[in-house]
């Protein structure tokens, strides 16, 4: 009967420290990152990762591989057009009121993207654009979006999470995807 005891206690115990795990890490972790793919940040072709400090001006491109820099993203058939974009965090799919600049990039015939790019400094289109941007600084979602309707609809996405210093327009990677 004491075996019984100890092993429902014993039991009690690590359900206990489960749940307490479990809601700690909840509530300690960053927003997630809805993505439809990896996103790996290449400079002149070599790879960049969390913590990497970059210009404003530096030359960006994305992969969906950590080794290979012309891994190729894939937008669903729905799409008709691919755009680089700088969008507020949680705003990533939408286009109007949450892309703070973007740019349109090549969509392959058969529904590919190689190596969009990222360079924030290029993101020429959107309100209020990359100057002002890198005037105010702040934490923003940098990525690929695959949109179709006239670039009004957005089918997939692919970002990392960035923090833009005010003023130089210096980044760095915030989060893994």
């Amino acid at each position: 009967m004491s075996k019984r005891v100890v092993w429902l206690a014993s039991a009690i115990i690590l359900v206990a420290v489960g749940l307490f795990t479990v809601i700690f890490n909840l509530n300690s972790q960053k927003p997630l990152n809805s993505s439809n793919e990896l996103l790996y940040f290449y400079e002149d072709g070599n790879p960049r990762v969390d913590g990497t400090r970059l210009l404003f001006d530096a030359n960006v491109t994305g992969s969906t591989s950590a080794t290979s820099p012309v891994a190729e993203f894939t937008c669903p058939q729905a799409a008709t057009q691919a755009f680089a974009f700088l969008s507020e965090i949680g705003k990533e799919r939408s286009v109007s009121g949450g892309w703070k600049a973007f740019s349109q990039t090549y969509l392959k015939p058969d529904h590919r993207v190689l190596q969009p790019n990222l360079t924030i400094a290029g993101l020429l289109e959107g309100e209020p654009g990359p100057r002002n941007v890198k005037l105010t600084g702040g934490d923003f979602s940098l990525g690929l979006a695959c949109t179709h309707g006239g670039n009004t609809l957005v089918d997939a996405v692919a970002y990392r999470y960035v923090n833009i210093s005010a003023g130089t327009g210096e980044w760095l990677l915030t989060e893994k995807q």
